[in-house]
């Protein structure tokens, strides 16, 4: 048998500052966009941590919408109070 030589090319090495240089870039800029969602989270979590009622008369209207039409007039209803919880605005017998 006749022995086959094979050439392999190696390409000439690479400059690997400019592919560090860059991962650099990516990693400093998702630190940076962590840091900007974390702060942009504490932010809203405060803001929403005070919770604004909506208007007595509202939020009973509000309530009943959501029963079928035979049921509102004898309907309990409660509605929030942000300081207590839910409290008894109306009795009824259902």
């Amino acid at each position: 048998m006749k022995k086959r030589t094979v050439t392999h090319k190696v390409p000439a090495r690479a400059n690997y500052t400019d592919e560090l240089f860059k991962l650099l870039i990516i990693i400093l800029a998702a630190a940076v966009f962590s840091v900007m969602v974390s702060a942009e989270d504490k932010q809203t979590s405060h803001a929403m941590s005070k919770i604004e009622p909506l208007p007595r008369d509202l939020e009973i209207q509000l309530a009943l919408s959501a029963l079928p039409a035979r049921l509102r007039d004898n309907a309990t209803v409660y509605v929030l109070n942000p300081d207590k919880g839910f409290e008894i605005a109306r009795m009824g017998t259902n």
